[in-house]
């Protein structure tokens, strides 16, 4: 009589999950580009090819991100805010395929 087997699905996802993050930042006070981004939020989304649990966003490979902007930034305020986030997204920030105004409320 032989043995019974089960493979082991331990960690099976390993490389496959993980492949998405949210950043947002919540602007109490302070500037960007000499434009007042006080009681602004931001939010990116991104999505990258490989796990981003090893390598972090560095070394995640092609990363695209989403960008929702506070819908109360109109004009220079918004632009400023946009650029606040790709600046402070790191390689995340490189290659936003779509930005969008949205309500945001954060706490």
């Amino acid at each position: 009589m032989s043995a019974l087997h089960e493979p082991c699905f331990a960690n099976a996802e390993v490389g496959l999950a993980g492949k998405e993050a949210v950043m947002a930042w919540r602007i109490l006070e302070g500037m960007h580009n000499g434009i007042d981004l006080s009681g602004l939020n931001v939010v990116l989304a991104l999505q990258s090819k490989k796990a981003l649990r090893f390598q972090g966003i560095e070394g995640a490979g092609d990363v695209r991100s989403v960008i929702l902007a506070d819908e109360t930034a109109i004009g220079p305020r918004r632009a400023a805010l946009i650029d606040f986030a790709k600046a402070h997204a790191g390689t995340a920030g490189a290659t936003v395929v779509r930005i969008d105004g949205a309500p945001i409320t954060m706490s």
